[in-house]
């Protein structure tokens, strides 16, 4: 439900489900995975966006000339407040009035919504395969942060960020919030509602 209602709110938007929906073991890294290995033939960038988010006002427009003005990396559109290297990164942008923060602290990497360029799919996935990982390693956040520290493509983030993350009580692999919001799970800078998102200049900032 919580996809349909977000795809309602986008153009051009593919629902991704568990390919293993009855699995023993939860996965949010299978269907990551699946994510971007149905990428379009004629596609240049891949936007991977969580089911539990809301979207800025605008979304589509906006993301479209972000990903325009920084085509050949790897774009975070949510940041929360937890790791904290991640979220110092954003404030330090901000206070530079900068519409980028490039994280290079990478435990693990944000992916509520992430932009990759296609030609780094392929060589992503392989990296994947080459690693003996055991099953139970099924966290698509630290999967992608390995490979990003790996070859040292840090990753943008957007500043502000452009979803929010829903606190939603239960999460896909299990997890509860134990009263109060989860900091990781809140975005450490989010766009404000009074804000214009159009207004933002993709151009100031890391490149």
């Amino acid at each position: 439900e919580m996809a349909a209602a977000l795809a309602a709110e986008m153009t051009d938007v593919e629902i991704v489900s568990d390919p293993d929906p009855d699995g023993t073991l939860r996965s949010p890294w299978r269907t990551y995975r699946k994510a971007l290995e149905t990428i379009p033939a004629w596609a240049t960038h891949r936007l991977v966006i969580q089911d539990d988010v809301t979207l800025s006002s605008d979304f589509d427009s906006v993301v479209r000339k972000a990903v325009a003005a920084r085509p050949e990396r790897l774009l975070v559109f949510f940041v929360g407040g937890h790791p904290v290297e991640h979220a110092r990164r954003v404030f330090q942008a901000c206070t530079r009035d900068e519409s980028w923060a490039e994280l290079d602290h990478m435990r693990w990497c944000p992916v509520i919504a992430n932009v990759w360029p296609v030609e780094f799919v392929e060589p992503f996935l392989a990296y994947v395969d080459r690693q003996k990982w055991p099953p139970a390693f099924r966290a698509d956040d630290e999967i992608v942060g390995r490979w990003l520290r790996e070859t040292k493509q840090w990753p943008l983030a957007s500043v502000p960020s452009l979803v929010e993350h829903e606190d939603v009580v239960v999460s896909l692999i299990g997890r509860r919030n134990q009263g109060g919001r989860d900091r990781a799970r809140v975005a450490a800078c989010m766009i404000h509602p009074a804000c214009d998102p159009d207004t933002i200049d993709w151009e100031i900032g890391p490149v």
